[in-house]
């Protein structure tokens, strides 16, 4: 019977600890703020600033020739500067809202990043590098887009297609990272304060990523990119961190910019969306494997502000 005691209580300790790491911990951080939403308002204003800033230089820079320029250069040359363009839009509207967190809501920006535990650089590189696998396959599976993919390889010399590869890689890692400091670093936990649940946090701002993508309002695409809003939700809250939401988020745009880049996602087909849900699936069954948590881990949320690279 002791034995017996013993066990039940290893259990409910076991459980009780399950309960304590899948509990909601962002929030914690935004719900201690006091001043009400217009700090919202002014920091969303803050970014849109700075988009406009990083447009306007672009605009500025292709009207003293640089179209022209690139008009008489290699396929892979000409393509390297759209990402040169996303990189400078990106940054600066990054800055701007990283300054808007600092100066308008007074926290360290470190907190749009993680709920406290360390942002692990090596998990967004095994994100990054899991999604690229699981995305070769998915294009395999679909014939018509596997044909497109080689025609597009055949386009572009070895030397070329690696340094589109890596100038897009460059240039989705900070794109990627822009979009996941906003919906899930920042809107996700905010709404997740003020409602106290977490599933409705994913599922609203899983909606406003939605809408923030007019190109994919079709039946596909708004199953598409309903999937990742809501993967990157789920995969927010349990890993408290948004490295492995940045490095897939990143492989996934780098992809399709480098072997389609002429699509968008109004030319979603129902088998791609099907494809691409189970492919998110797989991902999120590897991040809840690749994070479980160990029965001396610690991860109440700290009281001062996180460390990034902690």
């Amino acid at each position: 019977m002791k034995i017996r005691a013993q066990r039940t209580s290893e259990l409910w300790t076991l459980g009780d600890l399950r309960r304590k790491i899948m509990k909601w911990l962002w929030p914690k951080m935004w719900a201690r703020e006091h001043g009400g939403w217009w700090r919202v308002i002014v920091t969303i204003f803050m970014l849109i600033g700075g988009l406009l800033i990083g447009n306007i230089l672009i605009l500025a820079v292709a009207s003293a020739g640089l179209n022209d320029w690139g008009k008489h250069q290699p396929l892979y040359i000409q393509q390297i500067v759209r990402p040169f363009a996303v990189i400078v839009v990106s940054c600066l509207a990054l800055s701007s809202f990283g300054i808007g967190v600092r100066f308008v809501h007074r926290k360290s920006i470190a907190c749009v990043f993680t709920d406290g535990r360390p942002f692990r650089f090596l998990l967004a590189f095994q994100s990054a590098a899991l999604w690229l696998v699981l995305w070769f396959v998915s294009i395999y599976l679909l014939p018509d887009r596997w044909e497109r993919l080689s025609q597009r390889a055949h386009e572009l010399p070895l030397v070329g297609l690696t340094a589109l590869a890596v100038a897009m890689l460059c240039a989705t890692s900070v794109q990627g990272t822009l979009e996941e400091v906003i919906f899930r670093g920042y809107l996700q936990p905010r709404i997740g304060a003020w409602v106290k649940r977490a599933w409705i946090a994913v599922a609203v701002v899983a909606v406003i990523f939605a809408a923030a993508h007019p190109d994919s309002w079709t039946g596909p695409g708004i199953v598409y990119i309903l999937g990742f809003g809501i993967a990157f939700g789920i995969g927010g809250v349990r890993a408290g961190s948004l490295a492995p939401l940045c490095g897939m988020h990143a492989a996934e745009n780098a992809m399709e910019w480098l072997w389609f880049p002429h699509d968008s996602n109004a030319t979603m087909t129902w088998p791609m969306a099907a494809v691409t849900v189970a492919a998110l699936f797989i991902w999120l069954v590897w991040l809840f494997w690749i994070i479980r948590p160990s029965p001396n881990n610690a991860l109440e949320p700290t009281a001062t502000a996180p460390s990034v690279f902690g």
